[in-house]
């Protein structure tokens, strides 16, 4: 099963998009916040899914009367780390989550054949199912999933969800960068939505052979992990102009969690030892050049994938799985990704680096 460890790379390239930070459409998550605020006698007024300052007051509110460090200071971008945060602290209000009566979404356009739509539908279960409650996530928001193999199709469904976030531009010019023809498999995570594009190969609609169905695990399960992210960490901005460390943490971490997660799922006869040891051969970068590629602007292609990759697995035999959910729920309760980093992982990121020197082939 080793040989199937390079379709992570060829069939997987994630992007993480500029935001615009001024938008302030509806969210579900802060109409959850709202529902769930009233729901303990905070009054917030209508639920309106829009952020004021009285839901900010009374976010403060419940800080005084429940004391609490699961939450962090209330604003429009974190409304989903509140709305999953009440939900734990108390669990009644687990009920207005909006993934509480549908929590995978899924958008299979009609390009596809019957049996390709019917294939995506079992594996996406499937992979939501093991990343959500078997490895304990537990998303207070849907994962939603559009699959089609015409970028013009999908364009409206990925814009609907993300256009509040992103413009039209941004969105066609990364489906374009992203989805590549010539891949069977391949995806992009926008906030709120990921889309899974079939390449060449699958656009008669014959059905998914062995290796492309492989293909769909990893990639399904990489962009899932990413949407974990988005929502753990109260969809922080990726990367503003003129910003080069990416604010969800760096570059490469955003990679090596999904690597480790989607490995994990899609190739489970695959020992950690083992993966580590694929990847130590694959690697060639060292400890300088991984610390550069904590921008988004240097992160790219096969070495820095291979070096993030390797970096996780050592994250993972170190801290366990677990670790990358904490780091997560650090962030979007810290806001800063070097705290996050070191309460997650037992060590600084600058102790990481050196680690990481010392375990990289001669």
């Amino acid at each position: 099963m080793q040989k199937f460890l390079p379709i992570l790379l060829i069939a997987v390239f994630a992007t993480f998009l500029p935001v615009n930070p001024s938008a302030a459409n509806f969210q579900p998550s802060i109409k959850c916040l709202q529902i769930q605020l009233n729901d303990l006698g905070i009054d917030v007024g209508v639920a309106s899914g829009f952020w004021h300052r009285k839901l900010e007051n009374a976010a403060n509110q419940y800080l005084t009367n429940y004391p609490s460090k699961q939450l962090p200071y209330p604003s429009r971008l974190n409304a989903i780390v509140w709305c999953r945060g009440l939900g734990q602290i108390h669990p009644k209000l687990r009920k207005f989550w909006p993934s509480h009566n549908n929590p995978l979404q899924l958008s299979l356009l009609n390009n596809l054949s019957k049996s390709q739509s019917k294939t995506i539908r079992k594996e996406a279960r499937r992979a939501f199912k093991f990343i959500n409650s078997e490895l304990g996530f537990d998303l207070a928001e849907p994962v939603k999933i559009v699959a089609s193999n015409s970028l013009q199709d999908m364009l409206p469904v990925v814009r609907a969800e993300a256009g509040s976030v992103y413009t039209d531009a941004q969105i066609q010019a990364d489906l374009k960068k992203h989805c590549h023809p010539s891949r069977s498999v391949s995806g992009a995570a926008f906030e709120h939505i990921i889309a899974i594009c079939l390449g060449k190969e699958l656009s008669s609609g014959r059905a998914f052979t062995k290796d492309q169905l492989i293909s769909l695990r990893h990639t399904l399960a990489h962009e899932i992990s990413h949407e974990v992210l988005n929502q753990l960490s109260g969809y922080l901005h990726t990367q503003l102009p003129g910003e080069e460390f990416v604010k969800r943490g760096p570059r490469w971490l955003l990679e090596a969690m999904a690597m480790v997660i989607d490995n994990h799922y899609a190739i489970p006869s695959n020992s950690l030892d083992r993966n580590l040891a694929w990847y130590r051969m694959k690697n060639s970068i060292d400890s300088q050049e991984l610390k550069r590629s904590e921008s988004a602007n240097i992160f790219s292609g096969d070495v820095h994938y291979y070096g993030a990759g390797l970096a996780g697995h050592l994250l993972f035999k170190r801290s366990g799985l677990d670790s990358f959910r904490t780091y997560g729920e650090a962030l979007g309760i810290e806001g800063n990704s070097l705290i996050a980093f070191k309460r997650a992982f037992g060590l600084s990121l600058t102790d990481f680096y050196i680690y990481f020197g010392k375990q990289i082939k001669p």
